[in-house]
């Protein structure tokens, strides 16, 4: 059974039988809340549903309550009828235990025997501890040297260690081992962790996030994947081609081309940030080569070694057929849409790259097709709409710097689109403006990402004010808040000087106070 895995919202409570389920969320006030449930039984029309709410200290203990249910009924139905918390992520596969906490004498000897292991563990853990273990004999052994006496009585109290002290060290040992063990036997309602009782709330929370994250950028990547068929830049980042595969062709045209397939891993698996690459040649019999990239990682990059070259044209094509292996060795090849039994020829594929960059007549050039043109515009508005924010100016700026290589990239694509709109091949604009998106797209994503680290380390702490600032100013509710905030603002903007953030100048048009010139900062 998988552990750790994200999971729908919209999942019905049949599919949960038997699986721990923690949801996190927040209730009435806003705070942070987890709930723990698991489906019990699923009978005639009814399911059982044992579930508790984590308390938010530490010192109360959950209770388990049970529930009944339509099984048809979808897990946000059932938290917006049973419990008052608004969900945000749920995650299965979670070791849950459902044991009553007994309260009789000798379950509260186990939880003060776990305590003792814990309190040991700290304690070996400590570096002092073994510090003083080491000076201890070194200093006593130095006095020793030049007092005999001093060295008698070390004598003597080393002969009692074999006979009393280590018997009664290691009866606490043994004593501590076994109340702990007591403990996890009366153990109370939470999740398992190895060697301890339960998790912690916070612990819960720094599992479930990176998993939730992962859940969210697959869905986010599988909608905004390349279509089928279409023509991707050599400089597009892996993440975007995440459950996709594309045939790369080198420089020359000649060889066999490279069949890629992207994927991200499983949602448990702690390594995010990473995809995961299958490679091979086509038509080739040897087992393809799977690796682990960095998920920012440019297409071009990852095939340096397989090409050398560099990248002529990168297809999105449907999933591959991977050799199978030694014993019965077949070819690496791409199945047919309308017959997955029948693979594409070489040449097949090779004309449909070809097709995008072939010349065609004249009578064909000269016009955009609407769908390619629409794109553009959303392109255009959107970054209109973008470079008129004061705020976003700021704490994006990697989306204006040119310096940045998908920003330049993006810019020159935009450049090429004005250049060949007068006599490029209606086929040919269409796949510039679908390079033009994604170029936008992945664009916009890495300056959300970097924020403010994009400038250097001497600017962001005035770039932190001057969004303060720039926010007060737009939303100002008098000309002296507004004149005020745009006078922080100007000294903040002239202090950083750097070219692809706003004037002080353009700031003050930016927010729509063209009344006075900004005086200049000392």
């Amino acid at each position: 059974m998988t552990s750790w895995l994200a999971i729908s919202l919209g999942r019905l409570m049949e599919t949960l039988v038997h699986e721990g389920v923690v949801v996190t969320g927040t209730d009435e006030g806003g705070l942070p809340r987890h709930l723990l449930l698991t489906v019990r039984s699923v009978g005639e029309g009814a399911a059982t549903v044992w579930w508790s709410l984590l308390p938010l200290d530490r010192y109360t203990r959950p209770t388990r309550q049970t529930a009944r249910c339509d099984p048809t009924m979808t897990l946000s139905d059932w938290l917006r009828e049973t419990t008052r918390i608004v969900p945000e992520a749920a995650v299965m596969g979670v070791p849950i235990s459902w044991r009553r906490r007994d309260t009789r004498p000798l379950a509260k000897l186990g939880w003060l025997g776990d305590g003792i292991g814990r309190f040991l563990a700290a304690t070996v853990r400590d570096w002092r501890v073994w510090a003083w273990v080491v000076m201890i004999p070194i200093v006593a052994w130095m006095v020793a040297r030049d007092d005999p006496e001093f060295a008698r009585d070390i004598a003597t109290a080393l002969s009692w260690i074999p006979a009393i002290v280590l018997p009664v060290a290691l009866g606490v040992l043994v004593l501590a081992i076994g109340l702990a063990g007591l403990a996890h036997s009366f153990s109370g309602i939470g999740v398992w962790a190895p060697h301890r009782t339960h998790l912690r709330a916070d612990e819960i929370a720094a599992r479930i996030g990176p998993v939730a994250a992962i859940a969210a950028t697959q869905a986010t990547d599988a909608g905004s994947a390349p279509p089928r068929w279409s023509v991707v830049s050599p400089d597009a980042p892996l993440s975007l081609l995440a459950g996709s595969s594309v045939l790369i062709w080198p420089h020359s045209m000649e060889g066999q081309p490279l069949v890629m397939s992207v994927a991200r891993p499983p949602a448990h698996d702690w390594r995010h940030g990473e995809v995961r690459v299958t490679q091979a040649r086509l038509g080739s019999t040897r087992r393809p080569q799977t690796q682990r990239l960095p998920e920012k990682t440019r297409l071009n990059d990852s095939c340096h070694k397989s090409l050398g070259r560099g990248i002529a044209h990168v297809l999105v094509v449907p999933r591959p057929v991977w050799a199978a292996g030694v014993r019965r060795p077949t070819s690496t090849w791409i199945p047919r849409e309308d017959d997955p039994t029948i693979g594409y020829q070489e040449h097949e594929l090779t004309a449909r790259v070809v097709a995008f960059t072939q010349p065609h007549t004249p009578a064909l050039r000269g016009s955009a097709p609407a769908a390619a043109q629409a794109r553009i515009d959303g392109i255009t508005e959107e970054l209109g709409a973008l470079t008129s924010d004061v705020v976003y100016r700021i704490e994006n700026s990697a989306l204006f710097d040119d310096t940045v290589p998908l920003t330049r990239e993006f810019s020159l694509l935009l450049m090429r689109w004005e250049d060949e709109l007068a006599h490029a091949t209606p086929s040919a604009l269409e796949r510039l403006a679908m390079e033009l998106r994604l170029a936008f797209d992945t664009a916009r994503q890495h300056a959300e990402a970097v924020g403010l680290n994009h400038l250097p380390r001497t600017a962001r702490a005035k770039a932190e004010r001057a969004v303060k600032a720039a926010q007060l100013a737009v939303d100002a509710a008098t000309d002296g808040e507004r004149e005020a905030a745009s006078t922080q603002l100007a000294r903040l903007l002239d202090g950083i000087a750097l070219h692809y953030l706003p004037g002080s100048a353009e700031a003050r048009r930016m927010i729509g106070d063209s009344l006075h010139q900004l005086r200049e900062a000392p």
